[in-house]
C-alpha cells in the first residue's frame, strides 16, 4: 500500500481502502513453486505429497509415477547437470546430501539447494517433513507420514516362531565362478531392515550397504531362499542350471529362488510398504493372512 501522507484526510484514507479492497490482487508465487529434483526417491515423494505439478526438472531415472516422463530431464543421479538445471530457472533444488557438489554450483545462480537424506525407512519419513516445511504444506507430510506408518504396520510381519534365512541378490558380475560375482543386500541396507520387517533373518550379515561376494560366500551363508531383483526386466537373471552348481545351498535344493523386476525394488521411497508386502509374500507363500 503506497504511504499516506500525513495531511491526508480520513476520508480520503477510507476511499482509497474501497479502491484497494475492490481490485484484483497480484499473484504470488508459492513456496517452492519451481523444483528440481535430483534423485527418483524424491520425486516420488513430491508426487505423493500432491506438488508433482511444481516439478520442472528431474533425472533420466525417474519413471514414477508415468508424469515424469514429460518433466524436462537434468541428468542422472551421478551426473546432474548445474547447466541444465540452471536453464530451467527453478528456484529450489532438492538434492542428496551426495549431490553437494552440484547444490553448491546451482546456488550461485540464485536457486535454493535443499539436502534431504533418502538412503533409510526412516528417511523417507524425515525428507517429507523437510519437504514440507519447505514448501508450506506440513498438514499434507503429516497425514503422508501417518499413512507410511499405517502401511508399514500392516505389511509388517509378527510371531513367526522359525524366521528364515534369505538373500537378496542386488546385482551380478558374470565373472569366473559358478554364478560370477554378486552384489546382495547387506546389513546396513534398507534391503536388508525390511527383511528384518519382513520376518526373516538376512542371511548376509556383514556390516556394509551392499557387499560382493562369490559362490563360496554364497555356500557359507546357505540362505533358505534366494530373492534376485531386477530394475529392467529384460536383464539377465541367472538361470536355474546357473544356481544348481551350487547344489549344497539350502535355497537351491528347495527350489527357493525368486526373482523380482522393477526400478521399485532399488527406490527407498513412499512405496518402500508395496516392496515389504511382495517380499513378504515370497518369504511367506503359504500365508493367507497377517499373523
Amino acid at each position: 500500500m503506497p504511504h499516506l501522507s500525513r495531511f491526508c484526510t480520513v476520508f480520503l484514507f477510507v476511499v482509497f481502502l474501497a479502491i484497494a479492497c475492490t481490485r484484483e490482487a497480484a499473484p504470488t508465487l508459492s513456496p517452492c513453486s519451481r523444483i528440481v529434483s535430483t534423485a527418483p526417491n524424491l520425486t516420488e515423494l513430491f508426487f505423493e505429497l500432491g506438488i508433482g505439478s511444481r516439478l520442472v526438472g528431474v533425472t533420466r531415472y525417474c519413471s514414477w509415477p508415468p508424469e515424469t516422463r514429460d518433466i524436462p530431464k537434468i541428468g542422472g543421479w551421478y551426473d546432474p547437470s548445474a547447466e541444465a538445471i540452471a536453464a530451467l530457472k527453478p528456484d529450489t533444488l532438492f538434492h542428496l546430501p551426495e549431490q553437494q557438489q552440484v547444490a553448491d554450483a546451482v546456488k550461485k545462480t540464485g536457486t535454493t539447494p535443499v539436502a534431504l537424506p533418502g538412503k533409510t525407512i526412516e528417511d523417507v519419513l524425515e525428507a517429507a517433513r523437510l519437504i514440507g516445511a519447505h514448501c508450506h504444506i506440513e498438514r499434507t507430510a503429516d497425514r503422508f507420514a501417518a499413512r507410511f506408518l499405517a502401511d508399514m504396520e500392516r505389511a509388517t510381519v509378527t510371531g513367526k516362531t522359525t524366521e528364515p534365512r534369505v538373500l537378496v541378490v542386488v546385482g551380478r558380475s558374470p565373472e569366473t565362478g559358478p554364478v560370477g560375482t554378486l552384489f546382495v543386500a547387506g546389513k546396513d541396507s534398507f534391503h536388508g531392515a525390511l527383511l528384518s520387517r519382513a520376518g526373516a533373518v538376512n542371511a548376509c550379515d556383514l556390516p556394509l550397504p551392499y557387499p560382493r561376494i562369490s559362490a563360496e560366500g554364497v555356500i557359507a551363508m546357505n540362505p533358505d531362499v534366494i530373492i534376485e531383483l531386477h530394475a529392467d526386466e529384460n536383464a539377465p537373471a541367472l538361470s536355474p542350471d546357473d544356481w544348481k552348481r551350487l547344489e549344497a545351498v539350502t535355497a537351491v535344493k528347495n527350489g527357493r529362488i525368486h526373482r523380482l523386476t522393477g526400478d521399485r525394488f532399488f527406490i527407498p521411497g513412499p512405496r518402500i510398504p508395496l516392496i515389504l508386502e511382495e517380499l513378504s509374500r515370497l518369504i511367506y507363500p503359504d500365508a493367507a493372512e497377517k499373523p
